[in-house]
C-alpha cells in the first residue's frame, strides 16, 4: 500500500431525531493535539450543547484511534462514529458530534443510530482523497555526492528536501513518496556508480553512501 484515504476538507452534516439535533463536524487532522484544538474550540462554540461526542482514527496504518461518549451510555456514541470513519476506509480524520437534547430519551439503539448517521452525512458532505504515504530519509555521503543528489530529487515530484548539512560528510534528510522511493534510489544509484540501469541486479546497497529511515 502506497497511498491511503483521508478527508480533504472540514466538513459538516446533521441529523434530527424526536426533537434532539446531533450536529456533526469533520476534520483532517494528523496528531491527538490537533484533535484536542478543535474540541476546545466546538466546546466553546456550543456551550450550551449537552454532549460533544467524537472519534478519530490516525497513522496512515490507521493503528491509533480513540472513542469518546462524553456522558451518553458507554458505546452509543463514539463506538459508531468510529465506525463510519472505519466504513468510509479513511484516516487522519476526526468526526465531533454535538448533540443537543431535545426532551425525548432516545435509548441506547436510538443514540447509536443518531451518531451513526450524523457521522455518516459528515463524511459524504466532506471530500474523500487519496495521499501518497510518505517516508523519511537520511542520506549521508561526502560533498561531491551531495550536489548530484540534491540535483536529482530537487525536480522529483512530491519529494521535499528537510534538510540539509553540506560538508565532509554531508547529510540530506528528505521526504519521499513512498509510490517513487526505489525509483528515486535507482537514479541516484545510476549516477553515483555511473551504470545503465539494465546493468544493476540490486538496488541496495548504493556504493558510497549511507542510508537510514526515521520515524514521521
Amino acid at each position: 500500500m502506497s497511498t491511503y484515504l483521508t478527508l480533504g476538507n472540514a466538513s459538516y452534516g446533521e441529523y434530527h431525531e424526536k426533537g434532539s439535533k446531533f450536529l456533526a463536524y469533520a476534520f483532517p487532522v494528523e496528531t491527538a493535539p490537533q484533535v484536542r484544538h478543535h474540541l476546545l474550540d466546538l466546546q466553546k462554540e456550543h456551550s450550551k450543547a449537552r454532549h460533544v461526542c467524537y472519534a478519530y482514527r490516525l497513522g496512515t496504518g490507521r493503528l491509533e484511534f480513540r472513542t469518546v461518549d462524553d456522558g451518553e451510555p458507554s458505546g452509543t456514541a463514539g463506538k459508531p462514529i468510529l465506525q463510519q470513519i472505519d466504513k468510509h476506509q479513511v484516516t487522519d480524520v476526526v468526526i465531533f458530534v454535538v448533540r443537543y437534547f431535545g426532551g425525548v430519551l432516545l435509548g441506547a439503539p436510538g443514540l447509536t443510530r443518531a451518531y451513526k448517521q450524523a457521522a455518516e452525512q459528515a463524511i459524504v458532505q466532506g471530500q474523500i482523497v487519496s495521499r501518497d504515504i510518505i517516508e523519511q530519509w537520511v542520506i549521508e555521503c561526502n560533498f561531491v555526492q551531495s550536489q548530484q543528489i540534491l540535483g536529482l530529487l530537487k525536480p522529483e515530484p512530491g519529494v521535499q528536501i528537510v534538510n540539509t548539512v553540506l560538508g565532509e560528510p554531508s547529510m540530506i534528510s528528505v521526504n519521499l513518496p513512498l509510490v517513487s522511493k526505489e525509483e528515486i534510489f535507482m537514479k541516484i544509484k545510476m549516477k553515483l556508480e555511473n551504470r545503465k540501469r539494465k546493468d544493476i541486479a540490486e538496488l541496495f546497497p548504493i556504493e558510497g553512501i549511507s542510508l537510514s529511515k526515521n520515524s514521521i
